[in-house]
């Protein structure tokens, strides 16, 4: 879990500084990674594992933060579960289309990753050292 959740950190580090940079598309991926490893980091802690050991897809990681955090446990508000797959859907425009996000887009992106990330640390981590 301590893996996961230091990556999730260098990752909004890194969307942070990609932001200032104005580099909004690779601002936009570093977003999805860091709430990726951020929500595998929960569910670890939580002992909420893939049947595939080791095996977290994206599929599979929506799916659990969907279904545990938001709708049997509530430890994730309504307002932030669809926060991973759109940010998904942002990322794969940044990364695969011939579009660019810009500023506002990002700037949006990097505010709800810093919410989502600080919730589930708030909530989940809450014990493990930041």
């Amino acid at each position: 879990m301590a893996s996961y959740l230091e990556k999730a950190k260098e990752s909004l580090k890194a969307a942070r500084i990609l932001f200032e940079a104005e580099c909004y598309n690779s601002c936009a991926s570093r977003c999805y990674y860091a709430m990726f490893q951020m929500a595998i980091a929960a569910l670890v802690r939580l002992g909420i594992h893939p049947s595939q050991v080791g095996r977290y897809s994206h599929a599979w990681v929506h799916a659990a933060i969907a279904r545990e955090l938001v709708h049997r446990r509530k430890m994730l508000p309504a307002a932030l579960a669809k926060a991973l797959p759109d940010a998904l859907k942002l990322r794969e425009e940044a990364d695969y289309s011939d579009t660019t996000l810009g500023r506002k887009r990002a700037e949006r992106l990097l505010k709800h990753c810093q919410e989502f990330v600080s919730h589930l640390q708030r909530e989940v981590l809450r014990d493990v050292e930041s």
